[in-house]
């Protein structure tokens, strides 16, 4: 899964409006930007097959210490500590839930390569074998998760940023769902990765980033 995860990242913020966007969104995807470092680093390994059907293509060969149920729990447990350390308790409740998220909704598309412990006990109930019933679902699932957050906003700006965002992942989803089947390298692969899962929290930054007194000021002399 991929924009179903920013789904449900709006709908945590919903709830929680005091946690910050960006950090959301971090912790939604914080597994797999996790699993793009360490395929750069060999650590876990993945294979591309141009054979097969779109959301197939990518073979998640190993990799136990991103994916698996107990190592995704750990790590939301240790990202959890550590945002408490350095915020708050509700932003690190909310950090965990963002992380751990992950792996259920992995499940729901993933064929059986989902791992409970490690390298074993592989799940997963296979949507992706249904391309477009896959795409339909996790846009359909991005839209409803921006039209929650947006309903009773107030803020322009943000407004705007995030509409911005989500066409942004709505267009670079849709584009992958008829992109050519050319076979990456693992370096590419693991780059590709930690621009995508690096930039949208980014990019969540300064959809929430308000204006500098200065800029204020300047507007308010502007409008009188």
């Amino acid at each position: 899964m991929f924009v179903g995860h920013y789904a449900l990242g709006f709908y945590l913020k919903k709830k929680n409006m005091g946690v910050p966007l960006w950090l959301i969104f971090l912790g939604v995807q914080f597994v797999d930007l996790l699993w793009a470092i360490f395929i750069m680093l060999g650590i876990e390994r993945a294979s591309f097959n141009p054979d097969a059907s779109v959301f197939l293509r990518a073979v998640y060969e190993y990799y136990p210490f991103t994916h698996s149920l107990i190592t995704s729990a750990t790590i939301a447990l240790l990202a959890s500590y550590l945002v408490y350390k350095l915020f708050n308790k509700k932003w690190a409740i909310v950090t965990g839930i963002a992380i751990v998220s992950h792996w259920f909704l992995d499940l729901i598309v993933h064929a059986p390569d989902v791992p409970l412990f490690f390298d074993s006990y592989k799940l997963g109930l296979g949507l992706w074998n249904f391309p477009v019933l896959t795409l339909l679902l996790e846009v359909g699932l991005l839209t409803a998760g921006l039209w929650y957050f947006l309903k009773s906003l107030e803020d322009k700006r943000t407004k705007k940023w995030v509409i911005g965002l989500y066409l942004f992942l709505t267009i670079f989803y849709i584009g992958s769902f008829f992109a050519p089947a050319v076979p990456p390298t693992t370096m590419q692969i693991g780059i590709f990765g930690l621009l995508v899962y690096a930039g949208v929290p980014a990019l969540a930054y300064f959809a929430e980033k308000k204006k500098s007194n200065t800029t204020e000021a300047v507007s308010e002399i502007e409008a009188t």
